[in-house]
């Protein structure tokens, strides 16, 4: 049984289960998924390996999530957080796998999801985000989500033996809730601290 980490208006975010691994074996195998995610090409995923991940996963309780449809509760894809290099910062990554999935509106509302989560959870003011210069879908994405570009590395990273650029993306939590600041005012169970950051509580404690 699955558990809900955190529900959008088509999907929610939600727990890895053991028989997840032969699907996520699947993705981790899309050649098409490991360019666009700069994944080694040559490395074979194998269920044995993805069914350990899991099991890990769900050990140490890291910040890898399943993105489910509610409509029938289909898996979708996988997003994750992780440690960045900058002190006060995280990292934030993720896909959804088939295809047939892809352009519908999902990735943007797991990456809000995503990062709505990781800003009322972490006490981090900043996520980072490493995008293919070429992997224009999910910079769209992430600029729809309120992510601005900060930088670009030229020739960084090598995919099948081709080089190619990276581009450097931030999101600052002020900034993100300001964006979607209409669709959180509807929301009842905002944190007080996010309430004061939407300008929808005094520091007293009382609504506006």
């Amino acid at each position: 049984m699955r558990h809900k980490i955190l529900e959008g208006d088509y999907l929610y975010l939600a727990t890895f289960e053991p028989q997840d691994a032969a699907l996520l074996t699947k993705w981790f195998n899309d050649h098409d998924i490991k360019a666009r995610c700069f994944y080694s090409i040559s490395g074979y995923a194998t269920e044995q390996v993805t069914q350990e991940q899991i099991e890990r996963i769900l050990k140490n309780c890291q910040v890898c999530f399943a993105i489910v449809r509610k409509s029938d509760d289909k898996l979708i894809g996988r997003f994750s957080t992780f440690k960045s290099n900058v002190s006060d910062a995280t990292a934030v990554g993720g896909f959804i796998g088939d295809e047939e999935d892809r352009g519908k509106g999902y990735g943007t509302e797991a990456l809000r999801l995503m990062c709505d989560y990781h800003f009322t959870s972490s006490g981090k003011n900043c996520i980072i985000a490493s995008i293919l210069s070429k992997n224009i879908p999910s910079i769209k994405i992430a600029e729809k989500v309120g992510f601005k570009k900060v930088g670009e590395l030229k020739e960084v990273v090598n995919i099948m033996d081709k080089c190619f650029d990276l581009s450097l993306f931030q999101l600052m939590k002020t900034d993100f809730y300001k964006k979607f600041q209409s669709y959180y005012k509807k929301e009842e169970n905002l944190s007080s601290s996010t309430r004061k950051l939407l300008g929808l509580e005094s520091d007293d404690g009382s609504s506006k």
